[in-house]
C-alpha cells in the first residue's frame, strides 16, 4: 500500500499566447518571464511522495522562465561509484519519475540518488526534499542547484520540489521616456508620448497603450501602478547614446485600467533604446491580461520596431 504526503506549492495564473482573436507563436517577452501558470489555476499540490519511487518536480515563484535540465546520478547501494546517470527537462509545474529500486537485484537497495539543477541566468533556486522510510517521512529545505543525501529502498521513497525565483535588478540610475510625440508600432500600436518608467519604481510612472482589434474597435490601456522591475539592463553589442544612459533595455510589470475599467488589468512591458536613428530600431513588447483571469489576454505581441517616435534611455535624475 503506498503512503502519501503531499508538498504545498503556491503556484499562480494559467499562461495565455493571443493577440486579439489569433494565437502567436511566441511570448510577449521573448527573454523575460511571465506570470506563474501550473496545473490549473487552483493547483495545490506538486509532485507526491509514493514508496518506490524518486520524483522531482518543479516550480517557479512569483514569474514563470525557461524549462529547465535537471541532470542526476544513481550510486546503488550507496557504496560511493556511479551506476546510472540521467537527464530530465521540466517545466513549471512539472513532474518526473527519475528512479525506482529493483526488485530481488543485488545491490538496488538502499540506492543514493543526486539531482543537479541547470539553474537559468538571473534565477536561484532553493528545494524541498522527503525520503520516506516504511511509515517514517523525513523533510529538509536547501538551497543551490544540487540536492543530495536522499535514498530509494523497496521501503521507501523520495521527493524532491525545485523552487527558482528571479533576481530583481533594481537600478535606481535609470529611466525611459517617450519622445515628444506619440510612439506608434509597425503593428498599429500607439504608445502614448508620456510614457516614463522609472528603475526604482519611484515618482510618476506613466505608460498609455492604444490600439484597435481585429473588429476596428479602438481600446485603451492605462497603468496605474509600476509594481516590478524585473530587469533594467546594458547590453554591451547595444550603443544607445546620445545620451550616455546606464541602460538599454527595461522590463516591468504594472497594472492599471483597460477601456475606462477602475482597475483589474496587468501589463508586461519591454522597452529596448537600440540608439538614435529617429527610434525605428527600438522595440517594444507587451502583454495586457485581466489580473483575475490571465487567460483573457487583451493584447500581446512580442518584441516589435517603432514606426514612428522614439525610445530613449537616461540616467534618472536626483530623487528619493
Amino acid at each position: 500500500m503506498s503512503v502519501k504526503t503531499h508538498v504545498q506549492a503556491v503556484l499562480g495564473v494559467t499562461l495565455g499566447c493571443l493577440l486579439f482573436a489569433a494565437a502567436c507563436s511566441e511570448s510577449p517577452m521573448r527573454t523575460s518571464p511571465s506570470p506563474i501558470g501550473a496545473r490549473g489555476l487552483n493547483a495545490t499540490n506538486l509532485g507526491t511522495l509514493e514508496l518506490n519511487k524518486f520524483e522531482i518536480c518543479k516550480q517557479y515563484s512569483g514569474i514563470v522562465g525557461p524549462p529547465v535540465v535537471f541532470n542526476f546520478t544513481v550510486d546503488y547501494g550507496n557504496d560511493g561509484s556511479v551506476n546510472e546517470t540521467g537527464t530530465r527537462t521540466l517545466s513549471n509545474g512539472g513532474c518526473s519519475e527519475i528512479h525506482g529500486p529493483t526488485v530481488g537485484s543485488p545491490g538496488h537497495f538502499s540506492d543514493l540518488v543526486t539531482v543537479t539543477e541547470v539553474t537559468p541566468a538571473g534565477y536561484t533556486v532553493t528545494f524541498v526534499k522527503q525520503q520516506q522510510t516504511g511509515g517514517n517521512v523525513q523533510t529538509t529545505n536547501g538551497s543551490g542547484p544540487v540536492a543530495s543525501g536522499l535514498t530509494i529502498d523497496i521501503d521507501g521513497g523520495a521527493l524532491i520540489v525545485f523552487t527558482n525565483t528571479f533576481n530583481s535588478v533594481e537600478q535606481g540610475d535609470g529611466r525611459f521616456t517617450g519622445g515628444s510625440a506619440d510612439i506608434e508600432l509597425a503593428n498599429g500600436v500607439v504608445v502614448g508620448a508620456s510614457l516614463t518608467i522609472h528603475c526604482d519604481k519611484l515618482l510618476s510612472n506613466n505608460l498609455n497603450v492604444t490600439w484597435k482589434d481585429a473588429q476596428g474597435n479602438e481600446h485603451h490601456f492605462h497603468m496605474e501602478d509600476h509594481n516590478t522591475t524585473i530587469e533594467c539592463s546594458d547590453d554591451p553589442n547595444i550603443d544607445q547614446k546620445p545620451p550616455t544612459a546606464p541602460l538599454d533595455t527595461l522590463k516591468g510589470i504594472g497594472t492599471g485600467n483597460f477601456d475606462g475599467s477602475n482597475g483589474g488589468y496587468t501589463v508586461e512591458f519591454t522597452f529596448v533604446d537600440t540608439g538614435e536613428g529617429g527610434g525605428k530600431n527600438d522595440k517594444i513588447a507587451l502583454k495586457i491580461f485581466q489580473t483575475s483571469n490571465p487567460s483573457n489576454i487583451v493584447l500581446q505581441f512580442g518584441l516589435t520596431d517603432l514606426f514612428k517616435g522614439n525610445l530613449q534611455a537616461h540616467f534618472d535624475q536626483p530623487h528619493k
